[in-house]
């Protein structure tokens, strides 16, 4: 008999922050109002703003930038929220950098709960 376990992307990062003994973030539904949030997709990766952190927007950029240089970013205002979009893929260790450095810059991170 043979089983398979699929993990999502989600799981993954949080296997590998936990092991990483990261605790500041958590894993949400929806993008949070008030701390940054992240949706980790292979096609098309999201990073969700909240209005009163308008500026990070820039530091997420040249951080994204210094990660993969092939990477670029858009940002719109959407609603009362800004979303970046990132047109490229980040690898996985890449993204936990991006995480470990939002948590670094902001004090926590949302991951959404990805398809």
């Amino acid at each position: 008999m043979i089983i398979l376990r699929c993990f999502s992307m989600t799981d993954q990062l949080t296997e590998k922050l936990d092991n990483d003994r990261v605790q500041d973030y958590e894993v949400v539904e929806k993008p949070s109002t008030s701390d940054i949030s992240i949706l980790p997709r292979s096609g098309g990766m999201k990073i969700y703003i909240p209005l009163d952190l308008e500026y990070s927007q820039y530091d997420l950029d040249s951080k994204i930038r210094e990660l993969s240089s092939f990477v670029r970013t858009k940002t719109i205002l959407d609603r009362n929220i800004y979303v970046m979009t990132l047109q490229g893929n980040l690898t996985q260790p890449q993204l936990i950098k991006l995480i470990k450095y939002i948590i670094e810059e902001e004090g926590f991170c949302c991951i959404i709960e990805g398809e």
